[in-house]
């Protein structure tokens, strides 16, 4: 397995000023407001909504991250 060496100096590179505002741009491409048109919040009882995709049938319920482990792997 190879090492991975982390960085210690406190100062922030050019490369992550690069790649924060790459994020930042990112995800403000990414993001979408809804507006709330007297709908939100739902009533407790009475209301229907439509779940789609894969998560709708095949929930995770713990994650899926490089933290995934099992009881027999520590």
């Amino acid at each position: 397995m190879s090492r991975i060496y982390a960085g210690t100096n406190p100062e922030i590179s050019e490369r992550e000023q690069r790649n924060m505002l790459r994020s930042r741009t990112i995800a403000a491409q990414g993001m979408v407001l809804l507006e709330n048109r007297g709908i939100l919040p739902l009533a407790a009882e009475g209301q229907k909504i439509a779940l789609y995709g894969n998560g709708a049938r095949n929930t995770v319920k713990g994650g899926t991250g490089s933290v995934m482990l099992t009881a027999g792997s520590l």
